[in-house]
């Protein structure tokens, strides 16, 4: 008999990464556990073994999404999480390339295009920022506000995966 390739295996592990009032935390769940997770503890909730996609916004009802968020393709998905990942810590266009390597990021228009996309998908403005600050001067920078939680929960390749380090 076929095993159904669309059901997740009930011993698969999965890598929840979260942040929230800091430090970022890791911890390996199971299938069990990564189902019992409450999109509602974070402002920022991405389960990629699921699809599920919440993101709550400042003052209106949460935006929900399955498998994608419109606009953001896998650059700006890079850009997010970098600045996921150092949250309060504003990147310029030189540290966001020295981080990824991608020379699109040298260009301030490119992240510029690439924040507009992030802050639509977010449901936020440049003038009314919820999740990213920029800081125009002296030069060019953005960050994701540290007052705000994320988790992000990823599917291990191997049943008995541990945390790559």
């Amino acid at each position: 008999m076929k095993r159904d390739l669309r059901r997740p295996r009930t011993d698969a592990k999965y890598l929840d990464t979260m942040y929230k009032d800091s430090p970022i935390s890791e911890r390996v769940v199971t299938h069990e556990e990564m189902l019992a997770i409450k999109p509602e503890e974070t402002d920022f909730y991405y389960n990629e073994a699921t699809g599920k996609i919440r993101i709550q916004r400042h003052e209106s009802p949460p935006l929900e999404y399955f498998g994608f968020m419109p606009g953001i393709q896998q650059t700006t998905w890079l850009l997010l999480t970098e600045l996921m990942f150092t949250p309060g810590i504003f990147l310029g266009t030189h540290e966001l390339y020295r981080r990824t390597k991608h020379e699109s990021f040298l260009s301030r228009a490119n992240v510029s295009a690439y924040l507009k996309r992030i802050r639509k998908a977010l449901g936020e403005s440049g003038k009314a920022s919820w999740y990213l600050w920029t800081r125009r001067a002296p030069d060019f920078a953005v960050c994701w506000h540290a007052d705000r939680s994320w988790r992000i929960i990823e599917r291990l390749a191997e049943p008995d995966a541990t945390v790559p380090r």
